[in-house]
């Protein structure tokens, strides 16, 4: 499955590059030695080939550690943020989302998920959208997007659980989850039995560097994404926590059908503002 081998390759090589050198350099020469220790018995042992076995041993004993100490220096090279094609684009996705609001980080994803060929519904046109950020439709099916945890490091299965939920009420194909952390263990089995697609860091930095050549280059699925004129402006703080606000529909008070700016962290925070593009400081609108 893809996601294993994204699983098993991409966090050992950002695990390893977030070492401190001595400590890079002491692990990968503890696992070069005990593979050489495995070789050398192996060579000794007795039987047809023992000749063979102790060249092949005689060539690697030496040859193992280089090449660790080499994997340990592209790993933590300086230009390691560097795409492979060259394009000078950051492949951490700590790098790719620094400083970029909810409504660009929205944009993009809406972006890379037209390149997939669904079409994509805004939380705002979503009829109680309050659990998911956005719907898509393709080949007359309903498919789900939680980017709610977008900045979490750490998305457990209790997440999971609760989209299921909301899927099964939705009658949805099924469901995406986005991170720029990782997903626990429990997580990816939950989701290797249901139909929940998991996006972590490394996958999310390449969705959302793709989407934004695709969009620079004004080749993009769908022209001005999902955020309509607004799609530069930065999302509001909440008026109660301070935590970042998302574009969610109202569904009670003075603003009930209309958008509405929504704390993240609903339900937990129930802030709300009005939806408009914002520019400086606004009143709370506890009714919304």
């Amino acid at each position: 499955m893809p996601q294993r081998r994204r699983w098993l390759e991409e966090p050992v090589r950002a695990r390893l590059a977030a070492l401190p050198w001595w400590v890079a350099v002491l692990v990968t020469l503890l696992l070069a030695a005990l593979v050489t220790w495995g070789l050398q018995a192996w060579s000794q042992a007795p039987g047809p080939g023992a000749a063979a076995r102790r060249l092949v041993f005689e060539l690697l004993r030496w040859g193992i550690p280089a090449l660790c100490l080499l994997w340990v220096i592209w790993a933590k090279r300086p230009d390691r943020g560097v795409g492979a094609a060259g394009r000078g684009e950051p492949d951490d996705v700590a790098a790719v989302l620094n400083g970029m609001s909810w409504i660009s980080f929205e944009k993009l994803i809406s972006e890379a998920f037209r390149q997939r060929r669904f079409a994509v519904l805004a939380n705002g046109d979503i009829p109680g959208g309050d659990q998911v950020d956005m719907v898509l439709r393709k080949g007359g099916e309903t498919h789900l997007v939680l980017c709610k945890h977008w900045r979490a490091e750490r998305v457990g299965v209790q997440v999971l659980r609760d989209l299921q939920l909301t899927m099964s009420g939705r009658s949805a194909a099924s469901a995406y989850v986005l991170t720029a952390g990782r997903f626990s263990d429990d997580a990816r089995a939950f989701a290797k039995a249901s139909s929940i697609h998991l996006v972590d860091g490394p996958r999310l930095a390449r969705w959302l560097n793709t989407a934004k050549r695709s969009l620079k280059s004004g080749s993009g699925a769908a022209a001005g994404g999902m955020a309509g004129g607004h799609a530069d402006a930065p999302a509001p703080t909440c008026p109660n926590c301070q935590a970042t606000m998302v574009k969610r529909q109202a569904r009670r008070g003075a603003h009930a059908g209309s958008a509405v700016w929504s704390c993240a962290r609903y339900p937990n925070c129930q802030g709300t503002r009005p939806f408009v593009a914002f520019s400086g400081a606004m009143s709370p609108d506890p009714e919304a």
